[in-house]
C-alpha cells in the first residue's frame, strides 16, 4: 500500500511532499496513538469524557500504562460489542461524552443497539472504526468495507 503525506495550506491545493511503502498495520498503530493522545487531552480537561472498548484497546493506543492514566474514565466491556454501544448510549443520554473505539469487522454486531439504542434515541456518542478496508487483518472474517451511514 502506498502512503502519500498530503499537506493541505491555506488557500493553496494539495502538496504531495513524500511517497513511500507503509503497511496498513503501521497506518494503524499511527492512527491509535494519535487517538490516544486526544483523547487524554479530552479526558484531562473534561471529566465527562471516557472511552469504551470491546477487548480491543490498543486500537486506539490504550496500552496497560495509558489505561491506568485513563483510571475510571476507560471501560472495557470484553467480547461484548452490543453491550459496549448500548453502554456509550446510556452515558450519552445521561450527560457523558462517550468515545467507542472498535475494529471495523466488529461494528456488525451493533446493528441492533447502534441504531435502537443510539440512532433512534438520538445518543450523541463518538464512534471510530478502525481498520475498515479490504486488507483484512488475518483471514475473511476480518475483512470489512461496508459504509454506514
Amino acid at each position: 500500500m502506498l502512503l502519500r503525506k498530503r499537506i493541505r495550506k491555506h488557500g493553496t491545493g494539495i502538496c504531495r511532499s513524500t511517497l513511500k511503502q507503509a503497511s496498513p498495520f503501521t497506518i494503524l498503530r499511527a492512527s491509535g496513538t494519535v487517538t490516544c493522545n486526544y483523547l487524554l487531552e479530552k479526558m484531562q480537561a473534561d471529566k465527562s469524557v471516557c472511552a469504551i472498548t470491546s477487548a480491543t484497546p490498543t486500537v486506539f493506543g490504550f496500552t496497560p500504562d495509558v489505561r491506568k492514566k485513563a483510571g475510571k474514565q476507560f471501560m472495557d466491556v470484553g467480547i461484548a460489542e452490543e453491550h459496549a454501544m448500548a453502554l456509550a448510549s446510556g452515558i450519552a443520554k445521561n450527560g457523558g461524552k462517550p468515545f467507542y473505539g472498535v475494529y471495523s469487522s466488529f461494528l456488525q454486531r451493533t446493528y441492533d443497539q447502534l441504531s435502537q439504542d443510539v440512532c433512534i434515541n438520538k445518543s450523541p456518542v463518538t464512534i471510530a472504526v478502525f481498520a475498515a478496508s479490504v486488507y483484512g487483518m488475518s483471514d475473511v472474517t476480518h475483512l470489512e468495507f461496508t459504509i454506514y451511514r
